[in-house]
């Protein structure tokens, strides 16, 4: 028997594995019973598998409770959601059976979450149990890959692997899987039963499922007939495998169809490194599957909305702020990003002229200082128009180690600006050329470099 990476549930239901163990966790058919295991009750690093009263049955160190902080799936946690903490998961490391039986004749749900190890190795995975009602694991590509008994009207009866093509799980992320095993009145025909899977609240498909319970076609249906081998159809669970490496999360079975609800993430943003307003709100948005959701997008005093993206794609230039857009029936992860652009007068912001002491109106080719610079110049060097002690200059240098320091000081910083530029010579009259990395703008700048031979330094602002 091959071993098996990744995490893989076997839901199996041969009474003889249960023939010598007590059944824990029984499952009645009595509406809204609930058999929950969140970990959250154990203690960091607790090997559970080897405790007789717990439903868990496993080699020692095989399955741990572990702490965890991980982010919220798109689906909201399984049932019960009276849970305030998710702290702690159970880390599988080897095989792991849960001791669960059904009967009745029930619709029974399997809830749990899930971060599974993908499965790299040639073909599907070769040690299902012969006893296997259903299996799943992920490929590669972030597929779950379903065992089911492959039904082509009735007459194959084969077991088989099906690949759900959607949605794509991507590696190392937490995933809701919700599986419904039906012993009850729900027959594919009469005599095949069936189950159905839900990964993060949507409904799993494959062209080699039923279509519909009594359906005599298969074709992109949701309906997958259990893989048991045996002529008599099994009549509930005996047993949960957790089979190979990965982790999980507030395992829940039971009755009650699970009352999941999709959410997608919405990212609200201003771009980095850009200012000038808000978008509110902001951040990751979860959005409930097919909800509406409004932002507002406000400009700061002195700024103007310059256009808002959806997508990537622009829906509204240079709208009057506050600028409302309502994302209608949303299905799907999206971003909304608000780009904003200063009020100004020839190039230099309104808001900063307020800064400096000066009004709205005032002339950018003007010098109120008298320190020769210009208001627009003094905004490009980041100097107080205002202060004629306030240069664009530098103020101090020095050698320390064999290192070269050149200071100089900023009073009046815009952030769109471009960064300092540090220009040097062998010589005053020589050609100055960068020196090296630029710097950041700041109210006490520094650049520094090897020294080598004697150098002259001078300072550059650009937009």
């Amino acid at each position: 028997m091959r071993a098996m990476t990744p995490s893989t549930l076997v839901i199996a239901g041969v009474a003889t594995l249960l023939a010598s163990s007590v059944s824990f966790g029984a499952i009645t058919n009595s509406v809204g019973s609930n058999t929950v295991w969140s970990f959250e009750a154990y203690t960091n690093g607790q090997d559970i598998g080897t405790i007789p009263t717990d439903s868990w049955q496993a080699p020692a160190d095989s399955i741990v409770v572990v702490s965890s902080n991980y982010p919220t799936p798109a689906a909201d946690y399984p049932i019960p959601t009276n849970e305030a903490d998710h702290n702690l998961i159970l880390d599988l490391r080897a095989d792991a059976t849960n001791l669960i039986s059904s009967t009745g004749n029930v619709l029974v749900w399997l809830d749990h979450l899930v971060q599974p190890r993908q499965w790299d190795q040639d073909g599907d995975p070769d040690s299902i149990p012969t006893d296997a009602q259903m299996a799943y694991y992920f490929n590669t590509n972030g597929n779950m890959v379903i065992y089911h008994r492959g039904v082509t009207n009735f007459t194959d009866k084969s077991n088989m692997w099906s690949v759900i093509e959607e949605p794509v799980i991507a590696e190392d992320s937490w995933v809701r899987v919700s599986v419904g095993m039906d012993y009850g009145s729900g027959a594919l025909d009469g005599s095949f039963k069936y189950f159905q899977v839900k990964i993060n609240g949507t409904l799993a498909s494959a062209t080699d499922a039923i279509v519909a319970p009594g359906a005599t076609y298969t074709g992109n249906g949701t309906y997958f007939a259990m893989a048991y081998d045996s002529v008599a159809q099994p009549a509930g669970i005996n047993q949960v495998l957790l089979n190979g490496t990965g982790k999980f999360d507030d395992f829940v079975v039971t009755t009650n169809t699970p009352d999941i609800i999709v959410k997608h993430t919405v990212v609200a943003a201003i771009p980095s490194g850009a200012t000038g307003g808000t978008i509110t709100p902001s951040g990751q948005v979860l959005v409930t599957d097919g909800s509406n959701q409004t932002f507002v997008v406000e400009a700061y005093q002195y700024w103007t909305i310059q256009k808002v993206d959806i997508d990537g794609v622009t829906v509204t230039n240079t709208p009057a702020s506050p600028y409302t857009n309502t994302m209608m029936a949303v299905s799907a992860d999206a971003t909304i990003d608000a780009y904003f652009e200063a009020d100004n007068t020839n190039g230099v912001p309104h808001w900063w002229l307020v800064d400096a002491g000066l009004t709205v109106g005032a002339d950018p080719d003007a010098d109120p200082d008298g320190d020769g610079l210009t208001t627009a110049q003094e905004h490009l060097a980041s100097t107080d128009p205002d202060d004629a002690m306030s240069t664009f200059r530098i103020t101090r240098t020095w050698q320390a180690n064999g290192t070269n320091y050149v200071q100089w000081e900023s009073e009046l910083i815009d952030p769109t600006l471009s960064d300092f530029v540090v220009e040097s010579a062998d010589s005053p009259t020589n050609t100055f050329t960068p020196a090296g990395a630029t710097v950041s703008r700041g109210d006490t700048n520094i650049w520094t470099e090897a020294a080598t031979t004697e150098t002259f330094y001078r300072l550059k602002a650009e937009e």
